[in-house]
């Protein structure tokens, strides 16, 4: 998940997003700004929804944010399909919350979960340049996203205990440089369905990932990157100087 500032009484938090290009102007689309700020949302309580837009919905915040990405529910299965995951957030809610983002101007975007972050995994997924292209295209369409962020994040690690978060666990596999390339293809293949809804395409990338630190290879493929590569900045200047690797 991309990294940013934490807002201590909501489960957001707020994205300085790299951009690599703008997505071009479709027919009745909006082209995006050059530079955006981004919320991203992890929660998929109407209450919490509700929470939201009162946090945004500030004269001197509101003109800031151009987009908010959110956990819909979508997730990777282990055999490599997207697939509705109820720990990854709440589609109805977010049916409900889409349309009073649009009333104050901001794009809904949905976001991918990281299923169980396996690289074996992501392969799979990787491999179907045709009918995965078209479940995120049915899922944007059907809730009226501006955008789908890729969150997908190949690694090892325990199990955080939390349903839905985190690795299933232990020793394996984190991809090369090679899986970059396999990505890229996906990634294409996913933005030309997209990209004729005028439905923006964004990846996030890390310098801990030897997959998503090739910035060079996956650029080209998406609308937009966005760097996760900022969690541990202990402050404004650490964290500014994470972002000269993108």
């Amino acid at each position: 998940m991309a990294k940013s500032t934490r807002v201590p009484t909501m489960a957001l938090e707020l994205l300085l997003c790299c951009l690599t290009a703008s997505l071009p102007s479709v027919s009745a689309v909006t082209p995006w700004p050059d530079k955006v700020i981004s919320w991203w949302y992890a929660s998929g309580s109407q209450e919490s929804f509700e929470g939201l837009i009162a946090q945004i919905n500030q004269p001197e915040r509101l003109p800031l944010v151009t987009s908010i990405q959110t956990y819909c529910g979508h997730d990777v299965s282990d055999d490599g399909r997207i697939i509705m995951n109820p720990h990854q957030g709440n589609i109805t809610a977010c049916q409900q919350f889409f349309p009073e983002l649009v009333k104050l101007g901001v794009r809904p975007e949905l976001a991918t979960g990281a299923g169980n972050c396996s690289i074996v995994t992501y392969r799979k997924l990787w491999a179907d340049t045709t009918e995965s292209p078209q479940v995120l295209l049915k899922a944007a369409l059907a809730v009226n996203a501006s955008g789908w962020n890729i969150d997908l994040e190949p690694q090892g690690g325990p199990d955080t205990g939390k349903p839905g978060w985190g690795c299933k666990g232990g020793s394996m596999p984190i991809g090369t440089a090679a899986d970059a390339k396999l990505f890229a293809t996906w990634l294409s293949a996913v933005r030309a369905v997209l990209k004729p809804h005028g439905i923006r395409l964004t990846a996030d990338v890390a310098s801990w990932s030897p997959v998503l630190t090739e910035y060079a290879t996956l650029a080209p493929a998406v609308d937009r990157l966005q760097t996760m590569s900022t969690y541990n900045g202990a402050s404004l200047n650490q964290w500014d100087l994470s972002l000269i690797h993108i």
